[in-house]
């Protein structure tokens, strides 16, 4: 175009237009990067482990519901799990299932939180984080769910009776360790990518496939990530989180943050 102005309008409509589309595609930015796009492992590994622990816990946000158990029936898997139609109030009931923990192994397994001791500063009081009343951990945040899935979660799993299923939530702790180091070495990325997969694979052998929401799948995408743009901790979001935080202590109206932080940036 020979005026700039009107290509710089269509540009912006084009941008109003598209909410879902990225600027950087519009303006032919960034197709010869390697890794455009770079997977969040912090809220990756927040969502994985609630819905984990949902599961397990079988509290209001459980993945094992009855869409989930129709889901079953249509793929024809675990039919041992599928709903049975009552004839007398045509409703389904749900057969148990093994991954829902029992009542003394959510008790144990929320004790065994309860009573870790940790040295200062090094996470939140895990006090705070179990509820023993509704025996669930609903106040976990970010930080906390990487903590938990790290360090507590493979100590506290030793509560659940069955061992392949202790087995593989163990061994994607042992990932999201690995991974979350600062020095990672190449040789072992290949074994770990591979890892990653037979994880995934036992994890699917005992838990529902609704578990398996794309952000559980991205797991196996990180170890491609490491290589191309290095160790997770050069492309999370701790360190923006973190300046949110100081960014809001400007704000003097708390009814509308999100719009303040835009203004701030």
């Amino acid at each position: 175009m020979e005026h700039p102005e009107i290509e710089a309008h269509l540009l912006l409509k084009a941008c109003v237009l598209r909410k879902s589309q990225s600027s950087f595609s519009i303006l032919n930015i960034g197709h010869n990067w390697r890794s455009p796009h770079a997977i969040d492992a912090m809220h990756m590994q927040k969502n994985v482990f609630k819905s984990l622990i949902a599961t397990l816990m079988d509290t209001l946000k459980s993945k094992d519901s009855l869409k989930a158990r129709r889901d079953m029936e249509k793929l024809h898997v675990m039919l041992e799990l599928h709903p049975v139609l009552e004839t007398k109030t045509r409703k389904y009931t749900l057969p148990v299932a093994s991954y829902n923990l029992e009542l003394e192994e959510r008790r144990g397994l929320c004790t065994s939180v309860k009573g870790i001791k940790v040295p200062t500063r090094f996470s939140a009081n895990s006090k705070k984080l179990v509820s023993m009343k509704d025996l669930s951990f609903p106040h976990c945040k970010a930080h906390d769910c990487h903590m938990m899935m790290t360090v507590f979660l493979p100590i506290a799993i030793r509560a659940i009776k069955l061992e392949f299923l202790k087995m593989a939530i163990t061994r994607m702790c042992y990932f999201w360790s690995k991974i979350s180091q600062k020095k990672v070495s190449k040789t072992e990325l290949s074994d770990l990518h591979d890892f990653v997969m037979e994880t995934q694979n036992q994890l699917e052998m005992c838990l529902p496939p609704a578990l398996f929401d794309p952000m559980v799948h991205l797991m196996i995408h990180m170890v491609h990530q490491i290589q191309a743009l290095g160790p997770c901790y050069l492309h999370e979001m701790w360190s923006y989180e973190r300046f949110m935080s100081v960014l809001r202590r400007y704000v003097h109206n708390r009814a509308y943050l999100g719009l303040h932080d835009r203004g701030l940036q």
